[in-house]
């Protein structure tokens, strides 16, 4: 249950982050390179999972 609640709490930020990166634009590198870092560590993430 607590993993499914920070799922959706993540899923919320990266929407979030890319309404700011394409609308909004408020401190739009800082919001791109936190983008990168979360899309990077999914990645590496997934790729520690399936071995």
């Amino acid at each position: 249950m607590i993993k499914r609640i920070a799922a959706w709490i993540l899923l919320a930020g990266f929407i979030l982050i890319i309404l700011n990166i394409l609308v909004i634009g408020y401190n739009r590198t800082f919001s791109a390179f936190a983008y990168l870092f979360f899309a990077v560590s999914f990645v590496f993430y997934k790729k520690m999972n399936s071995n």
